[in-house]
């Protein structure tokens, strides 16, 4: 699963990303920025739990197509 190092490095380092995301829906896709702020295993699926526009969100990290770790921090939220 190539997304997931470079996510765990954005996690690690509060780093943005921006990452193009396959919505699995008639074979729609998707691309965002986000805040990333942790990575979660249910079983053997690894998601990404990122802030977007204000809300926290998740996303099944087999899904992203490209992930892209940008040079801009954020602050992860204190109640996170």
């Amino acid at each position: 699963m190539p997304s997931l190092l470079p996510l765990q490095d954005a996690v690690w380092r509060d780093r943005r990303v921006r990452f193009r995301y396959d919505r699995g829906v008639d074979g729609e896709t998707a691309e965002r920025t986000a805040d990333p702020l942790g990575l979660v295993a249910k079983g053997s699926v690894w998601y990404l739990v990122a802030r977007v526009d204000g809300d926290v969100r998740t996303y099944r990290v087999s899904r992203m197509l490209s992930v892209f770790v940008l040079d801009e921090g954020f602050e992860r939220p204190i109640e996170f």
